[in-house]
């Protein structure tokens, strides 16, 4: 049936299945790019995450240090440390 076809219905199936393969293809590509914004969002939020988490470890040490400090020696220099000015510590950030 398809040899029975006229010029112009061969000309417009085939825009229609060049247009219909430009559009899926659109889809995909759009689905993809928001994947890709979303991981990017996730990835910066999990850097967030890691640097709270490593001043909080980094705040911590210090505070054992300082306490290890002033029970051994029992001298006021250490607790001083151990309790710094809150402009120094930071409230988390809430994710």
């Amino acid at each position: 049936m398809p040899f029975n076809w006229t010029f112009g219905r061969k000309l417009a199936v085939g825009f229609s299945v060049a247009a219909a393969t430009l559009v899926v293809v659109a889809v995909f590509g759009y689905q993809n790019a928001h994947r890709l914004v979303e991981n990017d969002r996730w990835v910066d939020h999990t850097h967030q995450v890691r640097v709270e988490i490593a001043n909080t470890v980094a705040y911590l040490t210090n505070a054992e240090t300082a306490q290890r400090g002033y029970l051994l020696t029992g001298s006021d220099r250490f607790s001083s440390r151990f309790r710094p000015p809150s402009s120094t510590w930071t409230k988390p950030t809430t994710f």
